[in-house]
């Protein structure tokens, strides 16, 4: 059985056609330019030129997400009005855990995430009891070896973390606190 939270590269399809009826020159395309955003704000970037027999691309992209338009061209190089922007959002994932045990015994000695899919960067800190900060990073796999920003080893305790992660056109930052059990 498949794992659900498994990460997965997963290209985005895009599809379009021409409806005859209401395209009068068609048969005057020459090809498609495809444009492509990683933010729904974002500025649009030349991604495929193709020719007019295709109607499908694939686009796999490390941001998972996207927006894109198209148009046509004809053999002149006059260009019709671009399509409607579609947007693709990917799924992510991000799911930490609450406890490790950096002990040393090989077994759940780092702080890292139990399910990380689409997500390339991060903003965490780690807090201390009284709020004072003892780690950050902006590695989405964490590798948090409860030790501080000066490689001392932090004693065993309750820690409160927040983490965002950086996902083109989502934002939804994370809070809680981990147990360090040696």
């Amino acid at each position: 059985m498949r794992d659900p939270f498994k990460p997965e590269d997963s290209p985005i399809t895009l599809e379009w056609n021409i409806p005859e009826d209401e395209c009068e020159n068609s048969s005057e395309i020459s090809g498609y330019k495809v444009y492509y955003s990683n933010d729904f704000n974002g500025d649009f970037n030349l991604l495929f030129d193709i020719d007019s027999s295709i109607f499908n691309i694939k686009h796999l992209s490390t941001d998972y997400s996207g927006c894109y338009f198209i148009l046509s061209y004809d053999k002149n190089g006059n260009e019709s009005e671009h399509s409607d922007t579609i947007c693709a959002v990917s799924c992510p994932l991000y799911i930490l855990p609450n406890t490790f045990t950096p002990n040393g015994d090989g077994s759940n000695d780092i702080f890292t995430p139990i399910y990380k899919r689409h997500i390339n960067k991060i903003e965490m800190k780690i807090y201390n009891k009284l709020g004072v900060l003892v780690y950050e990073t902006t590695n989405p796999e964490i590798n948090w070896d409860a030790t501080d920003s000066k490689g001392n080893l932090l004693d065993a305790d309750t820690y409160y973390y927040i983490c965002t992660p950086i996902i083109p056109m989502v934002t939804k930052t994370l809070s809680g606190y981990i147990e360090v059990i040696y």
